[in-house]
Parts: C-alpha cells; structure tokens; sequence
C-alpha cells in the first residue's frame, strides 16, 4: 500500500487493489515487488512475484477482480527451472 500511495491516486481504488493485491498474497502468490506507470495519471500496476503451485487453482476459484489484463510467466533457475516468477498487470 506504501508504494500505490500516490496523489493523483483514488484512495478508493487504492483500497479496492490493495485488498486484492493483499489477496492474492494469502492465496500464495510470494509478492517480491510492485510499481505503477502512467503519467500525469496512473493506467496500470504491475506485481511481480513467484506464485506457489496451489495459487493458480485459487485464483481461477476465488478472483473477481477483473481489472486483471495480463498475467506473464517466466521460469526461473539458471540450468534447471525452479518455478515460475509471475508479471500480473492490474488496469484501473
């Protein structure tokens, strides 16, 4: 929430994506960082992060949030992939 905290920011929007950020990490998506873009007003959040295997089957199940428009995946390991990091694209 520190890092969506902006003055050209809704407070009521910043409550609504913050909630649902803050859910999508209890489903087990490991947050490692989270930044907006859009100037002079903010059109898009991205969260990065690695998602637990269990997460996508919560989030088909539990998520309505849908301002969701891209969710990116990218393995990670240098000579075995581990896992995957995720990119999620929030629109407001």
């Amino acid at each position: 929430m520190k890092i969506l905290e902006h003055g050209k920011f809704d407070k009521s929007r910043l409550s609504s994506i913050s909630s649902a950020i803050s859910d999508m990490k209890k489903s087990g998506f490991a947050i490692d960082r989270v930044h907006w873009i859009g100037v002079p007003f903010i059109d898009r959040i991205f969260v990065y992060g690695i998602a637990a295997p269990e997460f996508w089957g919560r989030f088909n199940a539990n998520f309505t949030f849908h301002q969701i428009n891209e969710v990116k995946l990218f393995p990670y390991g240098i000579i075995n992939p581990e896992g995957w990091r995720a990119e999620v694209e929030i629109g407001i």
